[in-house]
């Protein structure tokens, strides 16, 4: 099945707008400690001499499998999460309008995903993870999706209609942005958005990207239109 990069009614980074372009995977790969709520690059600092359970920052770039920012806890998506992400948000047609796949049908459909997402974390492709708010640990309210390659880290992430207007994409975007630009072989992070959805362009502005351009044609919605699209690209970089 194609590969899931997000997108939210904010951010539209879309889920299945592209087709994954094959990386193979790192030879060497970084997995950061559980980062505590503050500032990301703290996560990448505390490891960045190595150690014998860390290796150097000279390893290919990855996600923390666990971390928490001021509000929400973030960790890796597990198969048990399927019905969750169902019941949550796979369903609505309000949460899927800007995404790039149609409202999920029968829980095959998000196990089927569940199961591609957890392959791009075994290969270092992308890092899905679920968010929870720490008010509520139980209640799975959304995902987040980066994904590398070469020097940059592109994201995407989406949030049931009960998380929204609550900050939280923001404040898990700035979260991840910061914690891939503090690591040294990462140049760039960037994300795009249909030029119909002016709330995902002041979320990016808000996590520090700058408008770049316009994309023509550049990605399908299907529940807006049969054909492709225009977006906005933003990035930001170091």
């Amino acid at each position: 099945m194609p590969c899931e990069s997000a997108l939210t009614p904010l951010i539209s980074v879309s889920w299945y707008a592209r087709r994954c372009k094959e990386n193979p995977p790192p030879n060497r790969t970084f997995d950061a400690p559980r980062a505590r709520a503050g500032r990301a690059d703290e996560a990448i600092v505390a490891d960045r001499a190595g150690s014998r359970d860390h290796p150097a920052m000279d390893s290919a770039y990855r996600v923390p499998e666990t971390f928490e920012t001021e509000r929400y806890s973030l960790r890796r998506i597990a198969p048990a999460d399927a019905s969750s992400i169902f019941e949550s948000y796979a369903t609505d047609a309000a949460v899927t309008r800007h995404l790039a796949w149609r409202p999920h049908s029968n829980l095959k459909d998000t196990t089927d995903f569940v199961h591609a997402a957890m392959e791009e974390w075994e290969s270092g492709r992308g890092f899905p993870l679920v968010v929870f708010a720490q008010s509520h640990a139980s209640d799975l309210i959304g995902m987040f999706h980066p994904r590398a390659g070469g020097s940059t880290v592109s994201y995407g992430y989406v949030l049931a209609q009960r998380a929204w207007g609550r900050g939280c994409a923001t404040e898990v975007m700035t979260w991840l942005v910061e914690h891939a630009l503090a690591h040294p072989a990462i140049f760039r992070a960037e994300a795009f958005c249909d030029v119909g959805n002016p709330a995902s362009a002041r979320v990016m502005e808000k996590v520090g990207m700058s408008r770049e351009g316009l994309l023509r044609r550049y990605s399908l919605f299907p529940n807006v239109s049969d054909v492709p699209r225009d977006c906005l690209i933003y990035a930001k970089i170091k």
